[in-house]
């Protein structure tokens, strides 16, 4: 969320592996082992015009969720 912040989109839809993590962020509510999650996505929800999260289960997006697990390591390694 932050790199689309950074490269300055405004208007993006993320797809979610839990369903409790999605639940969390649309209902506002606490589920105390994600809550500081959904709070930090709130936060960086509330700079994007349009933003929506939807649940999707990892056995069907094997290919991202790689992806974006090699992204996330790459991205941490480099600094």
């Amino acid at each position: 969320m932050h790199h689309a912040l950074s490269l300055g989109y405004n208007s993006v839809n993320f797809e979610l592996d839990s369903k409790q993590l999605v639940a969390a962020i649309a209902e506002e509510s606490c589920y105390s082992e994600i809550h500081g999650i959904a709070a930090d996505i709130t936060l960086f929800a509330s700079s994007m015009e349009f933003i929506y999260f939807r649940f999707c289960n990892r056995n069907f997006v094997s290919f991202e969720d790689g992806l974006a697990k090699t992204e996330t390591w790459f991205s941490c390694t480099r600094f």
